[in-house]
């Protein structure tokens, strides 16, 4: 998992501008205004992608992939209590 996320960190420039496209894409629907969705989701991933320590991000990965939270919204049928 750490080697992943150093080739999405060191590869950032050009996965950011691969994906400017959904910005200035008229043909895709946003749930939210259509002007500010687009740039609120590169935002986002630009966070995602800021060059932080690999290590503490693939801790913070693995919590929130084994938080009871989201794992019981991920599966309509999880039964925490069995």
């Amino acid at each position: 998992m750490n080697e992943t996320l150093e080739l999405f960190l060191k590869n950032r420039n050009l996965i950011i501008s691969n994906l400017l496209s959904f910005v200035y894409d008229p043909l895709h629907e946003w749930r939210i205004r259509k002007e500010k969705a687009p740039k609120l989701v590169l935002d986002v991933l630009e966070k995602k992608l800021s060059p932080t320590d690999v290590t503490l991000k693939v801790e913070h990965l693995n919590e929130e992939a084994s938080s009871s939270t989201n794992l019981s919204e991920m599966y309509i049928g999880w039964l925490p209590f069995i």
